[in-house]
């Protein structure tokens, strides 16, 4: 949840404190700035406010600091009055994990702030899943539905027990990975309740205008207003460089600098930072007034055009060492460690399989991120920073780009093919980081555990599988042996733990709230289809391949959780498994489900609010597949307090109508033969 947070640049000093003027008094104060209406707002007034801006324009900075400020606090309680104030915090991140980009992770992590704050809400807003608990086994309780967090926050809307007022900051609403004009009727819904106001931030994209930018009192463009703030800024990291104090003072032409770069930024902070670094350098090389005029006019007014300007000037020797770096760096799902980068100089046929299982010792853990830390910086200086940040890997020093612009320009397919073809030979930085997490994992420390490191390796061979096709044997049948070599070390296996919320496999300590598994199960849990294809076709018996299928089958559905359940992942895995004779019905032990009722429970309380409609799509083919391969049309569903449902009724609450009615008529048709064998007809 703090990820994302924690990689915005924080507020320059004397910067973003326009917003907590006065509106009353602030044109006669800053002259040429526009009035906002923020203080008013934060206030007095509920609804959506709307801070737009450019790319780089700072929207997530000043989101930060506005979180962050007591001033936010202050002029929020005269709103609250008497009543308890709560705030919370989400900042959309397009580059990460799905579930930084998600809905149920916007909400997830609103309502966690808010119970962490006030937990006496707890029992209003959580009602049903305490009965649950009070009803259920807390191990069998099921992970949060879409439906279950919106019911929630109904209760926060609407609730009269606690007298509590919300405030909630949504940053980055334009790196939502979905159906914009979904988020916008939750932040809608959420705003029309007397207890809730909300803060957003985005691009001004059509469908934000449409949405927010009607109200002139409730929206603030961000580029209008920053003008003084990019002057202070510019003035205040050249006044640092003592060259440029001296050369001031004799002569002015110097302090017409931060005019023009003013003039030329158009409200973009980012095309700023990058222009008085280039004229910082200048000063390091003796630039004169008028080289310095010469630089800052021969470089690009526009920040794409700058960014290529900056490509274009990576010196050749570089070219090909720098590739590599932004495209690993761009097909990243997190800020990688520095030492996942240094691995780049071991690169050798084989080097990651013939790596030895030994841990770095804090000298070479120091060594090797001060060479890395160089090297970077001079091949990627102007697109890439390192700085403190949340990793698995051995280092706390994370590599991550400038700004989210620049991660989206070297993604684009153009420039994507120029980085490849400045590579001389077969370089795939999705292999490459499958190679760099298991050499980690070889020289991990035995007392830390390596499931993140092991989480991110089968994320990153799941991509090249469903992408480029391609099986990374191998190296996951390398990371299955040093798993094993650890744990005769340390007593951790693969287990099975039922958490309430996210069920998973993970390496762990094996006790009476776990179960052993194997690595192939774990691999059917990331969905690795074409691993666990090739695993079971090297199994000589049919009979055995078929058991094993079904206890893979089991697997999947019993390890994903609700928001897992119903995309091309799975629906590939599942059809894997079924042509490898995988029984949707049969048991693997006496104490777990059937595969086929595994699925059914894990979809029981579902809506059509629930999933989108590519999720749909593939929770019906999955269905379906598992029907046409014998899954017990009438079996009953078993929920809470003993209730059993039947499947059809449960389709009916996740499906479209026509999705339905086609499960029926294939139900129907396997029906018909048990009931012929069952009059001794057949």
């Amino acid at each position: 949840m703090t990820v994302r947070h924690s990689t915005i640049t924080e507020a320059h000093a004397r910067t973003c404190e326009w917003i907590f003027e006065d509106g009353d008094h602030q044109a006669a104060e800053i002259g040429s700035r526009p009035r906002t209406t923020f203080m008013e707002w934060l206030k007095s007034d509920n609804g959506i406010y709307w801070i737009c801006g450019k790319a780089g324009s700072g929207k997530s900075t000043l989101m930060k600091f506005l979180c962050e400020n007591d001033r936010t606090m202050s002029a929020l309680k005269l709103w609250a009055g008497s009543d308890r104030l709560i705030t919370a915090s989400y900042f959309f991140w397009n580059a990460g994990v799905p579930m930084q980009k998600s809905q149920p992770d916007l909400l997830q992590s609103l309502l966690h702030e808010v119970l962490g704050k006030f937990q006496n809400l707890i029992p209003l807003v959580c009602a049903q899943r305490l009965m649950r608990i009070k009803d259920f086994q807390y191990s069998h309780l099921e992970p949060w539905s879409r439906s279950d967090l919106l019911a929630a926050f109904q209760q926060l809307m609407h609730h009269e027990l606690a007298s509590t007022k919300f405030c909630f900051f949504v940053d980055g609403l334009d790196e939502y990975d979905g159906d914009h004009e979904e988020i916008i009727h939750i932040l809608k819904d959420f705003a029309n309740s007397p207890h809730i106001k909300v803060c957003a931030s985005s691009r001004p994209w059509n469908v934000f205008v449409d949405a927010f930018g009607q109200k002139f009192e409730r929206k603030l463009l961000l580029e209008d207003l920053t003008r003084e703030d990019i002057r202070c800024y510019v003035r205040d990291l050249l006044d640092e460089h003592e060259k440029f104090v001296h050369l001031n003072v004799v002569d002015n032409r110097y302090s017409d600098l931060d005019k023009e770069i003013v003039d030329k930024a158009q409200g973009v902070f980012l095309w700023v930072f990058l222009v008085v670094r280039s004229l910082r350098k200048g000063f390091k090389e003796a630039d004169d007034i008028l080289d310095l005029q010469r630089r800052l006019r021969l470089l690009p007014a526009d920040l794409e055009t700058y960014f290529q300007h900056m490509l274009d000037s990576i010196e050749e020797c570089y070219q090909e060492q720098s590739a590599q770096i932004f495209l690993i760096a761009a097909s990243a799902r997190q800020p990688l460690s520095i030492i996942t980068y240094s691995i780049l100089d071991m690169r050798a046929p084989g080097f990651a399989q013939n790596a030895e299982i030994k841990p770095f010792d804090r000298g070479q853990i120091n060594t090797l991120q001060e060479k890395t830390r160089r090297r970077i910086n001079a091949r990627c200086k102007d697109w890439l920073e390192i700085h403190a940040g949340l990793t698995d890997e051995p280092s706390k020093l994370v590599v991550d780009f400038i700004h989210r612009t620049a991660r989206d320009f070297l993604k684009t397919k153009d420039i994507n093919d120029v980085l490849r073809s400045q590579i001389s030979d077969d370089f795939d930085p999705r292999i490459f980081l499958c190679e760099a997490f298991l050499v980690q994992i070889k020289a991990i420390d035995l007392d830390d555990r390596p499931n993140g490191l092991s989480r991110w390796m089968v994320i990153y061979a799941r991509e090249i599988e469903t992408f480029d096709g391609v099986l990374v044997v191998e190296l996951l049948d390398e990371l299955d042996r040093v798993m094993t070599v650890h744990g005769t070390n340390t007593g951790r296996r693969w287990v099975y733990h039922p958490h309430p919320q996210t069920p998973l496999i993970e390496w762990d300590i094996v006790d009476t709230t776990t179960t052993e598994v194997n690595f192939l199960e774990f691999a059917a849990q990331a969905c690795l289809a074409l691993y666990v294809a090739q695993k079971l076709d090297s199994q000589p018996r049919s009979i055995q391949r078929q058991h094993i299928a079904s206890r893979l089958l089991n697997t999947v559905f019993l390890t994903s959780d609700a928001y897992h359940l119903a995309d091309k992942t799975v629906f590939d895995m599942v059809c894997i498994l079924l042509e490898r004779g995988a029984k949707p019905n049969d048991r693997i032990d006496e104490i777990h489900n059937t595969a086929w009722t595994n699925l059914l429970y894990a979809r029981a309380r579902d809506t059509n609010d629930d999933i989108d409609g590519e999720m749909r799509t593939y929770l019906y083919k999955i269905i379906e597949q598992l029907i046409l391969h014998g899954a017990d049309p009438n079996v009953k569903v078993l929920l809470e307090g003993g209730k059993k449902e039947a499947v059809s009724k449960m389709l009916h609450r996740t499906l479209s109508h026509a999705q339905v009615e086609q499960l029926e008529k294939l139900m129907a048709q396997r029906r018909q033969p048990r009931l012929l064998q069952w009059l001794g007809w057949r």
